[in-house]
């Protein structure tokens, strides 16, 4: 009784840290989009990572909805990160939620590809947009001949399905150079930007649009 009692507390205190995560979602959201949108700021996307308590917790597709309705954020610009193991969970479940989800326009990736189920009968049933290659198998694939087979693999068989290929953790001029002959879509990474902080993606977005001079280390150039 006492180890159910203990089991009860724990998926209580899992389904609250879901709905926090969702209600820190969605304010993220707003205030940032709506920020972007009161100076004047072009539409950028945006990926959100959605974790597997997140996305089990019901109405996610709802919380959905409503930050789009909120911000007024066309669904093309929205992202949503799933690994691997979280689309695999519950099969049945997840290909209900995905459905909403692609009905109301989102865009939806497969994160961290590669380090999750060897089935890749998924790919078939869940309608991704895009599919984001692991870091792991980029940080050695210029001395790991197994790791750039099963890059140059990865990128033939995404494409093959109509996927958009994004290489996650580039951080060499070598790897970069290897992806781009191999027609890699996408690519992120601290070769070109460490994760910036909401303010500092505004200030980019400020640049490229030409409203501000480019300021680093308190100098401006």
């Amino acid at each position: 009784m006492k180890a159910q009692n203990r089991l009860h507390k724990r998926y209580m205190k899992l389904m609250a840290q879901g709905k926090e995560q969702r209600k820190t979602m969605t304010a993220i959201a707003r205030e940032l989009l709506r920020k972007w949108q009161t100076d004047g700021l072009d539409v950028v996307p945006v990926a959100v990572n959605v974790s597997a308590i997140q996305f089990r917790q019901n109405g996610f597709s709802e919380e959905v909805r409503e930050v789009l309705n909120k911000t007024g954020l066309p669904p093309r610009f929205l992202e949503l990160e799933l690994t691997e193991s979280v689309l695999l969970s519950n099969a049945h479940v997840t290909c209900s939620v995905l459905n909403e989800l692609l009905g109301m326009g989102v865009k939806l990736a497969i994160d961290d590809f590669g380090t999750g189920y060897s089935n890749l009968s998924y790919l078939k049933r869940f309608s991704a947009n895009r599919l984001k290659i692991d870091r792991s198998f980029i940080r050695d694939l210029a001395v790991d001949s197994d790791d750039a087979a099963i890059i140059v693999a990865i990128i033939g068989m995404a494409k093959a399905l109509h996927l958009t290929v994004v290489a996650e953790g580039v951080e060499t001029e070598q790897q970069m150079s290897f992806l781009r002959n191999h027609d890699c879509n996408e690519i992120q990474g601290f070769l070109f930007s460490e994760p910036l902080s909401a303010s500092d993606m505004t200030q980019l977005l400020k640049i490229q649009a030409g409203q501000h001079p480019i300021v680093i280390a308190n100098s401006t150039l």
